[in-house]
């Protein structure tokens, strides 16, 4: 049961009730049952794990501290594991409990001082890997485990990192949340080995199956325009001024969009170009540092500056209000990172834009099939001129077996070399 506290100060927000992710998922967790959680971006997917958490582990949290945390959340940004550390932080008060922040970009000492004495820990893997290994951290009495946006913490990239972390939750008693907005076919057999065998798997507003792709929230229109790519600058500016006129204009003050890009030197050459033609806007990518990425966000969030560019640093788990506007500069490199990114509009049932310029050139053209399905999908128009690219949806190859994929129960085997006489 959820803690009648917890309740009250969802109460006290204004908010109704839970949300349908948040419905389904606390009594599962509640009753110590593992839970895959799938939902549409800015469904309260946040509260949708740190609810039943809180309320289940109350008396274990009130009582943790040492550089012994009880709830470990693992977020795979800086931004989002920020993020999630301050929606917690203020129910972590209702039941006694402490709760700290770990990512990298900025000094440890202050970090470690907040673990030592922290009862529930966001934290990104990679940061938290170095505390374990310092021994800042003692994760053993770790009670309830999550991973936030799964699917990405699970690809390759995290994948090694986070099997650490969850080799260091030793505890066999542990619940294991994962949620996400999208669950490609190629992460449920990683995902199956972190989690007990009785898992459940809860999808909020997926009506399609895994293997025909993910879908986007319906909320948002979505477009997408067919155009050259030395001609995206100019259809950039275009798609500004139909919108708003101009940068100095007073629908442009009050505006809140995001322009994403894919490399962390076209975001900075955006900002500038952005800048120089009267659309005032700052930018968040790698190559920033700490302070200046939050800065940024800052003044993006409170509104002090309307237009954000950024790469996929932004694009998963950030719930920034009344963001109407998601433009896709270049295309990700994957599916689902273009659904998580258009996910930044229409959030907590309100509806939203998100226009894509889509020139067809390198691993664009492999992704046109599956960026057809999910316009499809949510009922939005495919252009003509999108079509001519084929509609194929390549599978993507496993690194060991290619594009046929690992069979059920062979993930992670390697080759025998038989020498015959």
């Amino acid at each position: 049961m959820v803690d009648a506290e917890l309740v009250a100060l969802c109460e006290a927000k204004g908010w109704p009730g839970p949300t349908p992710i948040q419905a389904q998922c606390w009594p599962i967790l509640c009753d110590d049952r593992d839970v895959v959680a799938v939902a549409e971006t800015g469904s309260g997917k946040t509260l949708g794990f740190g609810m039943p958490a809180l309320s289940k582990f109350k008396q274990a949290l009130a009582g943790r501290g040492k550089r012994q945390p009880a709830m470990l959340v693992l977020a795979p940004t800086r931004e989002l594991a920020n993020q999630s550390f301050e929606v917690l932080q203020e129910f972590c008060g209702k039941v006694g409990a402490t709760a700290a922040v770990a990512y990298g970009g900025v000094p440890k000492h202050e970090q470690k001082r907040e673990i030592a004495k922290c009862a529930a820990l966001v934290a990104t893997p990679g940061r938290l890997n170095d505390f374990i290994q310092e021994g800042s951290v003692d994760l053993s009495k770790v009670s309830f485990f999550c991973l936030d946006e799964a699917d990405r913490m699970l690809d390759m990239g995290f994948v090694q990192e986070v099997k650490k972390i969850a080799a260091a939750c030793a505890n066999p008693e542990k619940l294991t949340a994962m949620f996400s907005a999208t669950w490609p076919t190629e992460v449920q057999n990683i995902a199956s080995e972190f989690l007990k065998p009785d898992f459940v798997r809860v999808n909020v507003g997926a009506e399609r199956g895994a293997d025909e792709g993910p879908e986007a929230n319906k909320r948002i229109d979505q477009s997408v325009i067919v155009t050259e790519e030395r001609s995206r600058d100019g259809r950039l500016l275009e798609i500004l001024k139909q919108r708003y006129q101009s940068g100095t204009s007073a629908s442009y003050a009050t505006a809140r969009l995001i322009v994403f890009g894919l490399y962390k030197k076209e975001c900075a050459r955006l900002e500038t170009f952005l800048n120089s033609k009267k659309w005032k806007c700052v930018a968040i990518h790698g190559d920033m540092s700490q302070a200046a990425r939050n800065q940024a966000f800052e003044d993006f969030k409170s509104g002090a500056v309307p237009l954000l560019v950024a790469t996929d640093v932004a694009a998963r788990g950030l719930d920034i209000p009344n963001v109407e506007l998601v433009v896709n500069f270049s295309f990700p490199l994957t599916i689902e990172d273009y659904v998580h990114r258009i996910g930044r509009t229409g959030r907590a049932g309100k509806t939203g834009t998100a226009i894509t310029l889509f020139h067809g050139e390198g691993h664009e053209k492999a992704l046109a099939g599956a960026l057809q399905n999910v316009l499809r999908g949510a009922d939005m128009p495919v252009p003509k001129e999108l079509l001519k690219f084929g509609s194929t949806v390549k599978k993507k190859q496993d690194k060991n077996y290619g594009a046929f994929g690992p069979k059920r129960g062979m993930e992670g085997k390697t080759a025998t070399k038989i020498t015959f006489d």
